[in-house]
């Protein structure tokens, strides 16, 4: 495995990279102070329902109702504009229509393309996590590279895996 390269031609399909980036997305520290704070709302909005009567219900109801619909409002949102901006994004991205590969060895991952050639080394990478149908290789903690299953063969991702348990960076794997 020492000098195996790992070579393959890139997949992008709207389903992958759409459930990557929603990952992603839901997974920011922002979005999920945001979710408790929507869930914390709806409980204080249905405690008022409940458990209180008179004015003081309607009040607590109508000022906790607006906030509650925005929260609610936050998540559909957020999916809404994942997925119409990664169909853009794979619509529109010029280094998407060229030939490119992914290069994998011991000492860095490569993207080649026509126009482009970059090479991240392995020990600059902030961590590797694996997923049902992809791998995400973050480069910093709100970007990553997504790389779909479909594009190794069988022995290819056998050994993707072998080579990222090799190396000395963070990895969460399925």
């Amino acid at each position: 495995m020492s000098d195996k390269e790992i070579i393959i031609k890139p997949k992008f399909d709207f389903k992958t990279v759409s459930k990557a980036n929603l990952y992603m997305s839901f997974n920011r520290l922002i979005t999920k102070i945001l979710i408790v704070l929507a869930v914390l709302f709806f409980i204080c909005f249905l405690l008022a329902y409940f458990f209180l009567e008179g004015e003081i219900k309607n009040d607590i109801i109508y000022t906790i109702s607006p906030i509650l619909y925005l929260y609610l409002l936050y998540p559909v949102l957020l999916i809404l504009l994942t997925r119409y901006s990664t169909k853009k994004s794979l619509k529109n991205n010029y280094r998407l229509k060229e030939d490119f590969r992914y290069i994998f060895n011991n000492e860095y991952f490569r993207e080649l393309g026509e126009t482009f050639d970059l090479k991240h080394k392995w020990g600059k990478l902030l961590k590797i996590k694996e997923k049902e149908d992809y791998f995400l290789i973050y480069q910093n903690k709100n970007r990553a590279n997504i790389i779909s299953k479909n594009s190794f063969n069988e022995n290819q991702l056998s050994d993707f895996k072998k080579l990222l348990k090799t190396l000395d960076i963070k990895t969460n794997f399925n």
